[in-house]
C-alpha cells in the first residue's frame, strides 16, 4: 500500500504544479507553446495574442496566465525584456523536458532580475525535475517565495521536494499551506501522502 499511494501522490502532484502541456487541450496547448516561442524571440505582442487565445478557452490555464502576466511586467517596465526572453526561452526547453538546457536561461533571467520569482520557481523545477537536485530546488522554491510569499506553485513544488527526501511532515505542511491560500488541492494528494508515509495501511 505505500509504494501505491506514492505513486498516486506523485502523479496527482506533478499534474498539479507541471506546466500541463503535454496533457492539455490541442488549442490550449498549441496556443501556449506558440506563446512561448514568441516570448523567447521578444516578439511580446504576438505572444500576448497566443497566450489570449488559450485563456479563451481554459480561463484559468496557468501557464498561459503567467506567460501574459509576464508580458504585461515587461510592457510596465516592471521587468526587464532580456529577462522575460531568457525566461521563455528556458521555459521552451523545459517543455521538451530539456532541464539541463533550461537552467542556464533561468540563471540569466535570474541574473538581470534577482527579483524575478517566477526564474526562481522554474529552475527549482528544473534542478527537482531534471536532476534530482532537490536541496538546491528547495533553496530557489524559498527564494521565490520570499519575493512572493503567496506563490502557491512554488510552495507545493517544495512540498514535493520534501516529500522526495522522506520530509513527510514539511511535505503535507505545504500541502495545507496551498490549500489555506484557497487553492483546491486534488483530495488523493493528501490520502496518497499519508499512505506513503506510514500514517494508514
Amino acid at each position: 500500500m505505500k509504494i501505491t499511494g506514492k505513486r498516486v501522490f506523485l502523479a496527482l502532484v506533478t499534474l498539479f504544479i507541471s506546466t500541463g502541456l503535454c496533457h492539455a487541450r490541442n488549442i490550449v496547448n498549441e496556443s501556449t507553446v506558440k506563446g512561448v516561442q514568441y516570448g523567447s524571440q521578444g516578439k511580446f505582442e504576438e505572444a500576448a495574442n497566443e497566450f489570449g487565445k488559450a485563456l479563451k478557452v481554459a480561463p484559468s490555464f496557468g501557464p498561459a496566465l503567467r506567460g501574459l502576466k509576464i508580458i504585461e511586467e515587461v510592457g510596465d517596465h516592471k521587468i526587464e525584456s532580456q529577462t522575460a526572453v531568457n525566461y521563455f526561452k528556458g521555459i521552451a526547453h523545459s517543455i521538451r523536458g530539456q532541464h539541463d538546457q533550461a537552467i542556464p536561461y533561468y540563471n540569466k533571467a535570474i541574473e538581470i532580475n534577482p527579483e524575478f520569482a517566477n526564474a526562481y520557481f522554474s529552475r527549482g523545477v528544473a534542478l527537482a525535475e531534471g536532476k534530482g537536485e532537490y536541496d538546491e530546488a528547495i533553496s530557489d522554491y524559498n527564494k521565490a517565495l520570499e519575493i512572493d510569499p503567496g506563490f502557491a506553485k512554488a510552495i507545493l513544488a517544495r512540498g514535493v521536494a520534501y516529500y522526495y527526501k522522506g520530509e513527510y511532515d514539511k511535505a503535507s505542511a505545504d500541502v495545507h499551506k496551498v490549500q489555506s491560500l484557497g487553492y483546491q488541492v486534488p483530495p488523493g494528494i493528501l490520502k496518497a501522502l499519508e499512505l506513503a508515509s506510514g500514517r494508514q495501511k
